[in-house]
Parts: structure tokens; sequence; C-alpha cells
């Protein structure tokens, strides 16, 4: 039996353990529990490691989406540094205070706390590598100033963005994160154009006590939203590959050993524990009361952040509804394609009004009725998904090849128009189905 395991933890977790995700079957599990018990991080009494499922890739999984965490997680950080040095004029040694406060409060985590001490770490305590000396010609420098804006990525947050657009989830607290990483890689090119574009002055605040309590509120409702994206992103592929991974238990083995263990993640557990279908985080009574007290001071920083020109990782976008005009936009290119698409078809019910791939009511009955019906001659006979794509406008001159015993994801979305499986986003699929279905927030008044 194959056992693959994803192990996060790095130099430390090799030294006072990692926390271990293997996904194998379950005998294979049972007999190797005894030794990943002894090697894992210990918490609380319990050791992070769990069988996360049957699929011998799973356990790999979900170490990617936690790195695809990882990567939400500390661009939140800088943006929050960011707001509170530009705007704030918040000093490196009053940043690792700040920072370090946080560490006390809900925020509590290995990343909030390297930050406070890394915030504080002055260029004197760093190695020259080229003399093999410590810098003591010089006090007041601090490394973080001295460190050159350019980054890198391994590759893992890329195949958290690629897997969230193949399961349908959206993940844009990461994807923002790997964005800025691209950005920031170009460096030639940015000073290139910050001698070409210049952006407005930077506001100045005379209550950095209310800055400060806001960013932490920002950034607290940020992180929620980028650990329920990755929850949501395990759980669609756990359904879509029948692995069964338990998301409270996820939780658990990150609280230790990992890069992206944090207090809340109890919490996070809890919820799971409580409710184990639970659809997102967000509809967890605890962290949508959370979210609920903390917005306004949220949606301040995401403003205040457009003013200073950072990204917007810290954006409430994950679950507010869509843009009406991105709607009314989807909904026009869908008909002018029909249009474009016209041509005889054998099917009464080719109408220009599309429900991104699904059948509309009229369809339905009429496939139905065309099911139903006496049969047709040999040659304008064709299987249900043949029927189902010419409905759609998507003839088939081939018949479409067999369907596999057990579907992956890409084959339920060239099945979803024979199902008729509703879009999650309601305001989306309003928009959709007709001018006239447009939600009241979407409507001009």
């Amino acid at each position: 039996m194959y056992v693959a395991m994803g192990v996060s933890g790095g130099e430390e977790g090799a030294r006072k353990g990692p926390s271990i995700m293997p996904g194998c079957p379950a005998e294979a599990y049972a007999a190797l529990e005894p030794i990943l018990q002894k090697c894992a991080a210990q918490v609380d009494g319990e050791a992070c490691v769990t069988h996360c499922g049957a699929g011998s890739g799973c356990g790999n999984y979900v170490k990617m989406v936690h790195n695809g965490i990882e990567y939400g997680d500390m661009q939140l950080i800088g943006e929050a540094y960011t707001v509170l040095k530009m705007v704030g004029g918040l000093s490196n040694e009053e940043l690792s205070n700040v920072f370090a406060e946080w560490n006390k409060s809900e925020l509590d985590s290995f990343l909030i706390d390297i930050t406070a001490q890394i915030l504080a770490k002055k260029d004197v305590d760093c190695i020259n590598v080229q003399t093999n000396a410590r810098n003591e010609d010089d006090t007041s420098r601090y490394m973080v100033d001295m460190v050159l804006d350019r980054t890198g990525n391994k590759g893992t947050g890329k195949m958290t963005i690629k897997e969230g657009a193949e399961q349908s989830t959206a993940v844009p607290t990461m994807s923002s994160a790997l964005a800025t990483r691209f950005i920031s890689f170009e460096k030639d090119v940015r000073k290139k154009m910050q001698g070409v574009l210049t952006g407005p002055d930077v506001p100045q605040v005379e209550d950095k006590g209310m800055l400060i309590e806001d960013v932490k509120n920002a950034l607290y409702c940020s992180k929620i939203m980028s650990y329920a994206q990755g929850m949501n992103l395990i759980r669609e592929a756990s359904k879509a590959n029948e692995w069964n991974v338990n998301l409270g238990e996820c939780a658990r083995i990150w609280k230790g050993g990992c890069i992206i263990r944090a207090g809340f993640l109890n919490r996070i557990k809890t919820a799971y524990d409580r409710n184990p279908t639970l659809e997102s985080l967000l509809l967890d009574p605890t962290f949508s009361r959370e979210v609920l007290d903390r917005q306004r001071a949220w949606r301040r920083i995401v403003a205040l952040n457009a003013q200073i020109g950072a990204f917007q990782t810290l954006a409430p976008s994950f679950y507010q509804p869509p843009c009406a005009l991105f709607c009314l936009l989807t909904m026009c290119r869908c008909v002018c394609s029909q249009a474009c698409r016209a041509r005889p078809s054998p099917h009464p019910c080719r109408t220009s009004t599309c429900t991104g791939g699904r059948l509309s009511p009229a369809r339905r009955s009429c496939r139905r009725s065309v099911t139903s019906s006496a049969p047709t001659p040999t040659s304008a006979r064709t299987s249900p998904s043949a029927r189902c794509t010419t409905a759609c406008g998507r003839r088939r001159t081939t018949p479409p090849p067999p369907t596999p015993t057990r579907p992956t994801r890409r084959t339920a979305k060239r099945r979803c128009c024979e199902s008729g499986r509703p879009w999650k986003r309601k305001a989306m699929e309003a928009a959709l189905t007709g001018w006239d279905a447009l939600p009241p927030c979407v409507k001009w008044t």
C-alpha cells in the first residue's frame, strides 16, 4: 500500500515535530499511526497528525492548501504593516510592539509572533556574508529596511490557485497574494514605472490608536476569509474525489508544527465539530458575528488601502454578491454568443436566454417532452447528452465520449446541463436567468 504524506514544519519541525498529513488506505494508516504520533508535534496532549483520507494524494492536497493559506496570511500581515507604516507613521520599534500586543489577542499565531521579532531586529545582529563578521559599524539600521523588496515562489501557491479554478471555488485572498509575489519579482520594471507613474500624497491620521485598532480588526477578518477559502477548497476536492476529509481534524493538526499555526484554529475545529457539513466558516454563528462586529473597521482600511495604492488582499469581496455590471455583461455575452451561433436546430427549446450551462425550466420541460414522445427516425435520434448539448447551443457532430465510472470534476461540469445543477451564487443565477429576475441589490433605483 502506498502512503503519501504532506509534512509542514521546516527545520523547527524537524527538531520539535512537524504537522503530518497522510493520505492512504485506512489499514495502512492504522499500521503507521503509532510511529507518526511519536514523530508529530504535540499540542494540548494531542499529536498533530490525522488520517486525511483514503486517497493517495489527499494528504499532499491538504498540505498544498495549507501553503496557499500561508501565502494569504503573509500577504495580509504585509499589508497591515504597510498601512501602519505609511499612514500611521509608526517606527519599526512601535510596529514591533503593536504586533507583539496583537499576538496576545485573537490574532495569536506563529506568523504574528515572528513579525514582531523581525521588526525589532537590528542590522547589527546580522552577519556580513563577505567577511563573516557582525555589522557593528552602524546600530541604527533595522534589518527590515535593508531587505530587498523582491520575492519569488516555490509553486505551491500557484498550484492552489489552479485547483481553485479547477474546483470552481473562489480563493481571492490566496490569488491576490500570489499576484503580489509576481509583481514583487519584477523589481526592475517597477523601478522604471515608479519614475513615470506617481500616486497621490499618502494621507496622515491623527488618531493612531484608532488606526491600529482598525487594522487589527481588518487583519483578523481577512484571516478568517483566508482560512474559510482554504477549507472550502479542501471540502470541494474531497467531495469530487470521495476522500471524506475531516475539516475539523485539519484545523486541529495545524495547531502545531506548521507555519500557519494559530490560536483561533481551536475555534475553527469547534465550528466543524458542531456542524460537520458547514458550507463555510462565515455561516458559523461565532465567526459571522465577529465579522459583522468588525466589518466597519475592515472597510475603512480597505478604502485607505485604495488611497495609498496598497494591494487589496484585505478586501471583503469574498462574501459580497457579484457586481451588477458583471452579471449583466455575462448575460449579454451569453445572448450574443447564442445569436452568433444561430443556425437550424432540431431542438424546439433553443432560445436567446442563456442559463450559464443549465437547462432553463422551459428547456427541461421540452427535453422531457422530446424524450417521452414517439420514437423518432434513426437519423434524428441522439443520446440524452447530445440532446442536452444541443439545447445549450453546443451541438455535437459526433457522439460524446463514454462517461467514466467515477466522474471527475471536469466531467461533472460537462454534465451540469443534464443535471440542472443550480449555481451557488444566487445573485449571479438571477442575473443570468432573465432581466426581470435581477435581485433588488443589482437593480437601479
